[in-house]
């Protein structure tokens, strides 16, 4: 996705804060008027603009280089630190940028364009609580910025603020109601929150003001899934045709997403996974393999077309599909429960423990994980493990029907 950023030179009616005319690479005496700024060496302002106009250019290196004239004529020059930063930025050099922002936040603390620039560098090194920060300080100070809500918004879903982040993309779309990607990120945090028919609604008002938009509608696929599996757990009323009505309207989403993005290897997985909880295992394998030939190392892809395979008995293929999971993933105990099911159904049991210790490794309250691996130490005749294994299991989920029965039966063998 792309993340707007606001303008870094603060124009407003083509003047900088300071009430200087700025010159842009679209001015006709651009590059003119930038020759004879090299004329007054002693100008701060004029250095200044010339760094701006440099870095408009892509000439970051250079950008520095005025700014540094700017600085070293005058200190305190707030705009002329905050300018270098956003070149130092456009560089790469992060730490740099972000001491720039400092030393012109500490001349002037309420810079909203050096708190912004700040929170951009901060991102930009994955330290998502401090630029959530600097964010929060320049919308303390200029609160009708719809791209930087958006981008708070988007820290906070990282740092697991899902109800902030809301609030964020809330704000943005206040102030921008045609913000697609406002729309899109606030179902995607809904749906975090379990909150799936809101979700929906907003994936809809993102597609509705974009229709091309390829994430949008796959986010949506995965609304409707989730969507139809939520409310007809909860609801004894709802119909299996309900239920798979949802995953209709998903595969409908995941194939206009497909459409507009063919190589969008998510949306062939997750449209995979659709079309195995209507019983179109086929079809799903083919979806998965699809993604696999655009993106080889899709784990998830892996898991689920083995899945499908081990409900079409193909195991020795469904064996191997986990075991590319695997090898992408070792700490996805899904992934290792599913191996042991299928080493399970081969007979080979050993084995199947072995994985399913991965499992428990990987999730200790995994009960399904502790159920089967009594199964498998029973095939064994180890059964005095395999009571401790169901033990375990009813321990996480002790109104488990199947788990009790597996084990007294256990308890049976074992006395027997």
């Amino acid at each position: 996705m792309v993340v707007r950023e606001v303008d870094w030179m603060c124009e407003e009616n083509g003047k900088e804060p300071n009430g200087k005319n700025v010159l842009t690479p679209k001015d006709p005496d651009f590059v003119e008027d930038t020759i004879i700024f090299t004329a007054q060496p002693n100008d701060p302002d004029v250095w200044f603009t010339h760094g701006n106009a440099l870095d408009k250019l892509g000439r970051h290196a250079e950008a520095v280089d005025s700014f540094d004239k700017a600085i070293a004529l005058n200190p305190d020059y707030a705009e002329a630190w905050q300018g270098r930063g956003n070149a130092l930025r456009n560089l790469g050099q992060i730490a740099g940028a972000i001491d720039s922002y400092d030393k012109a936040l500490i001349i002037k603390p309420d810079f909203v364009l050096a708190w912004q620039g700040r929170g951009y560098a901060l991102r930009k090194l994955g330290k998502d609580a401090e630029a959530a920060d600097s964010f929060d300080k320049a919308l303390a100070i200029e609160p009708n910025t719809d791209g930087e809500w958006y981008i708070r918004g988007n820290l906070l879903i990282n740092l697991g603020r899902n109800k902030e982040a809301v609030d964020s993309f809330d704000k943005a779309i206040a102030i921008k109601p045609d913000y697609a990607e406002a729309w899109k990120n606030r179902g995607t945090t809904l749906g975090r929150l379990g909150q799936h028919a809101e979700a929906l609604a907003s994936f809809d008002k993102a597609v509705a003001l974009n229709p091309d938009y390829a994430e949008a509608w796959h986010s949506r696929g995965i609304a409707l899934c989730n969507l139809g599996l939520y409310t007809n757990a909860g609801n004894n009323r709802g119909s299996a045709a309900d239920h798979l009505g949802r995953h209709a309207e998903a595969v409908d989403s995941f194939d206009k997403a497909i459409a507009i993005k063919p190589d969008y290897a998510d949306a062939w997985c997750a449209r995979g996974d659709a079309l195995r909880d209507l019983g179109q295992i086929a079809g799903a394998v083919d979806s998965y393999e699809k993604a696999l030939v655009i993106k080889s190392d899709l784990a998830l892809a892996w898991k689920n077309r083995g899945i499908a395979l081990g409900r079409l008995r193909q195991l020795a293929e469904a064996l191997d599909s986990f075991n590319r999971a695997i090898a992408i993933n070792q700490d996805d105990a899904d992934v290792w429960y599913n191996h042991g099911i299928t080493l399970f159904h081969l007979r080979r049991n050993a084995e199947a423990v072995d994985s399913y210790d991965k499992a428990i490794a990987i999730k200790s309250d995994f009960a399904l994980a502790w159920n089967n691996r009594g199964a498998a130490l029973g095939r064994l005749g180890r059964y005095v493990e395999a009571v401790t294994s169901y033990d375990k299991a009813l321990i996480i989920s002790p109104d488990h029907a199947m788990i009790s029965e597996n084990l007294r039966r256990s308890l049976q063998r074992r006395s027997s």
